[in-house]
């Protein structure tokens, strides 16, 4: 079942290490093929835009019908994700739909490099 998981960066109810340990445990069981995991730049639990939520849905659902696995983020790369753009590809702007929590949080984090964002990725 194909699955692609988001996950905030400065979550600190669900600890980033658990989409280490998630990829780990997929690669020991040999279904790493099958997960998709998408670094998000938020501080709270899930404050995940709807554009990022939307996009990540259309993407598993496109990887379903389609067979095309999407683009996702490399989890267990230390440089990677020491990398000060590390979690732009897949963070998107917010909106004024978006969650309260989500709108006045996300103005505190430092902006991405112009460039390091990748608007439709999977589209």
């Amino acid at each position: 079942m194909p699955v692609v998981t988001l996950h905030t960066l400065g979550d600190g109810y669900v600890w980033w290490e658990q989409q280490r340990i998630y990829r780990r445990r997929a690669d020991a069981e040999g279904t790493s093929g099958w997960v998709v995991q998408r670094a998000i730049r938020g501080l709270g639990h899930c404050d995940f835009t709807l554009g990022e939520q939307q996009e990540a849905f259309d993407a598993m659902a496109r990887w379903v019908a389609t067979g095309r696995r999407p683009a996702g983020d490399d989890v267990l790369d230390a440089a990677a994700t020491a990398a000060p753009t590390y979690g732009c590809r897949f963070t998107r702007p917010v909106r004024p739909e978006d969650a309260g929590v989500v709108r006045a949080l996300r103005p505190l984090l430092p902006a991405c490099p112009a460039g390091s964002a990748s608007p439709g990725v999977d589209g």
